[in-house]
């Protein structure tokens, strides 16, 4: 048999009808969730574009940078040819000049 404090114990121990209403309802449950999914959809979607803006800003930042390379390449291999030339401009001009004076 329940004693009036057994009873007492046992009414603190489960939830009562205000307590139930405090919690979120399943309905409400799964509103929250919807509308989370959607946020991380929208989300999802938004890194998406943005990853490729970002990829394709890349591309063409790659793409300049190894042109800027090659023509770098091409003028560092031609500097020698360049330069014997233009020391046999020099030793020709000096020789005319003399001759001229």
């Amino acid at each position: 048999m329940l004693t009036k404090t057994d009873f007492t114990n046992l009414r603190n121990e489960f939830a009562t009808k205000k307590d139930l209403k405090k919690f979120v309802t399943n309905t409400e449950f799964r509103y929250e969730i919807n509308r989370l999914d959607k946020r991380i959809d929208d989300f999802h979607k938004e890194f998406v574009e943005f990853k490729d803006t970002v990829l394709q800003t890349l591309d063409w930042l790659v793409g300049a940078f190894k042109d800027f390379k090659d023509e770098l390449q091409i003028l560092t291999s031609r500097y020698p040819d360049i330069h014997d030339r233009l020391d046999n401009h020099e030793i020709r001009i000096t020789k005319l000049e003399k001759k001229t004076n």
